[in-house]
């Protein structure tokens, strides 16, 4: 009973936090903000296989690809970003530079 009734007083309503003043993007558990890099080029600073490190916009990204092993250095394309992850693939060099 007490531990109902004394969040209602106004001693109790001082004592306790009223809840969180986080914003909706701080308690997401995803940060969309890596979705920009889809589409963009990049470099990949470790070996993937198949996940790793790529700098992006000079930017650390944790990413993956679909399943093969991509050396470091080797420049990369983001082509999704699902489940809080940054796909990537390689980008061959008799590819055009997009």
């Amino acid at each position: 009973f007490a531990f109902r009734l004394f969040p209602r007083t106004p001693m109790g309503k001082r004592m306790i936090s009223p809840g969180t003043s986080w914003t909706e993007d701080e308690r997401s558990a995803v940060d969309h903000g890596l979705a920009r890099f889809v589409g963009t080029e990049g470099v990949a600073l470790s070996l993937l296989r198949p996940a790793g490190v790529a700098r992006f916009d000079g930017q650390r990204v944790d990413v993956t690809t679909r399943g093969e092993s991509i050396e470091a250095n080797t420049p990369v394309r983001a082509i999704r970003f699902t489940s809080n992850q940054l796909q990537v693939e390689a980008i061959l060099p008799s590819e055009p530079p997009s």
